[in-house]
């Protein structure tokens, strides 16, 4: 067997005899108690992931709008279009760091009491 071809396969039988069932029981929040899940938390969660995955999308906006900026060529009207995408994009992140502050501090005040 030829190097090449053996160092393609052997990353595959490595990958094959991974568990990946034990790694994403961990991402599970619910994995150790799922008959006692109140409201409070499962909307936290369902919050948290919409918050995660929002700062992601505003994050994939500032990357497309920085490679819109990179290849402009110096056109106006394309650079002005990059800036505003990059521009909103940041705004979109503030926004959504202080909604996640917002969450949390009322999610917290509601379990206290």
């Amino acid at each position: 067997m030829s190097n090449f071809l053996q160092n393609s396969i052997t990353p595959l039988y490595i990958w094959a005899e991974f568990n990946f069932s034990d790694e994403l029981s961990k991402l599970n929040p619910f994995a150790e108690n799922t008959e006692n899940v109140d409201i409070y938390t499962l909307l936290t969660y369902v919050i948290q992931t919409a918050l995660i995955l929002s700062g992601l999308i505003a994050i994939a906006f500032t990357v497309i709008g920085g490679y819109q900026y990179i290849t402009s060529g110096g056109n106006p009207e394309k650079t002005k279009k990059a800036t505003s995408t990059i521009t909103m994009s940041i705004i979109g992140l503030v926004l959504i760091l202080a909604a996640a502050l917002v969450v949390n501090f009322v999610v917290t005040s509601i379990i206290k009491k």
